[in-house]
């Protein structure tokens, strides 16, 4: 067991049938560092076990890899020929066997092939490299230091902005009964602390480990929502639903997520996975979807942003007061057009659907 010194490259696999690399949610949550340091005395006796299974000749599994993260423990899979999600789990069910019971099931029901969303989370692992603080010329000296220890967060004020930046949570998930934050002026001590929090460790493997690992783009459901949710965070600090819209046609534009053109239930299952995705970023009772927010997002969908104001010839370019009459039809006071004039009809003949006559 040891810390991860390089992050592994992933490439884009645009088959969607049988897959080379899989990969399992061995369990949930980063444990203390005191707590992984028990991991080493039954990793080797693991890893030793792994590979006797693998020297097998009919093993199809080619390379496994256990590591830990901010997110927990991750399993990886890569397999010599593509094989079915059904096959990989039959394989790392023996591959696995000496794990304890409880991690054998998790890895049996959550291994799924490499997709999008994993794909990110292993481009956020962070090395010993990454984490190392930049050290100044004072600090590099060899002289000894006889200053008092000072607080992690004093040293890390001092850092230059980028760097200051990326360590800015550490100061402020530092807890008073593990208070680690007095370590010497040395940014060597800062650098320890910073890699027993942050870095990701590479528990064990077993195999040749491939030049890269191949991913492909979600397909479940509820992992299209889990990555739609993540580029929300990571564009927005407070996200409406109008944020999820559009970070989802951006993402539908790249491939990321299927694509709303089409037939008109791609659009509504294009919102309905935003509506999921806000439901999971903002918890609770939420504010019912009318008619006239779905005209909305269906216009931002186009790539046609909200237009505002009334659209009359009359009240064009001029501060509009919406009067509401009824539950989804508000008019202009001053023409007493309704709302959807120029958004959603823009005639007598769009109002009723007829077509021009030829």
């Amino acid at each position: 067991m040891d810390f991860l010194s390089v992050v592994p490259d992933l490439a884009l696999s645009e088959d969607a049938g049988k897959q080379h690399t899989f990969c399992a949610d061995v369990f949930d949550k980063r444990p203390p560092f005191e707590e992984m340091q028990r991991f080493a005395s039954w990793s080797d006796e693991i890893q030793e076990q792994m590979q006797l299974s693998m020297q097998r000749r009919a093993c199809p599994v080619k390379w496994v890899g256990l590591f830990v993260d901010q997110k927990g423990m991750l399993a990886l899979f890569q397999f010599v020929n593509p094989v079915i999600l059904a096959h990989a789990k039959t394989s790392a069910e023996v591959i696995m066997h000496a794990l304890p019971k409880d991690q054998q099931r998790a890895v049996y029901l959550g291994l799924r092939p490499l997709d999008e969303l994993d794909q990110k989370r292993i481009n956020a692992w962070k090395t010993t490299a990454a984490l190392r603080p930049e050290s100044d010329s004072e600090s590099e000296s060899e002289e000894p230091c006889d200053e008092a220890p000072r607080p992690v967060a004093e040293l890390l004020a001092r850092e230059p902005p980028a760097k200051r930046r990326r360590c800015q949570d550490l100061a402020l998930s530092m807890q008073p009964q593990q208070d680690l934050a007095l370590v010497g002026t040395d940014h060597t001590a800062t650098w320890a602390y910073l890699a027993r929090l942050y870095a990701t460790v590479h528990v064990l493997s077993a195999g040749n480990q491939p030049s890269h690992l191949g991913y492909i783009r979600c397909h479940r459901e509820a992992r299209r929502v889990m990555l739609l949710v993540e580029a929300v965070k990571t564009e927005y600090e407070r996200a409406s639903l109008r944020s999820v819209v559009k970070t989802a046609v951006l993402l539908a534009k790249n491939g990321a997520l299927p694509t709303y053109e089409g037939a008109r239930c791609r659009r509504t299952e294009f919102l309905r996975r935003c509506l999921a995705a806000r439901n999971v970023i903002t918890p609770g009772p939420q504010t019912a979807v009318t008619e006239a927010v779905l005209q909305q997002f269906m216009a931002i969908i186009g790539g046609q942003e909200e237009t505002k104001g009334c659209q009359h010839n009359a009240c064009k370019g001029m501060k509009t007061r919406w009067i509401v009459c009824q539950p989804g039809l508000s008019r202009c006071s001053r023409c007493n057009m309704p709302k959807s004039y120029g958004r959603s009809w823009k005639s007598v003949r769009d109002f009723v659907g007829l077509r021009p006559l030829a």
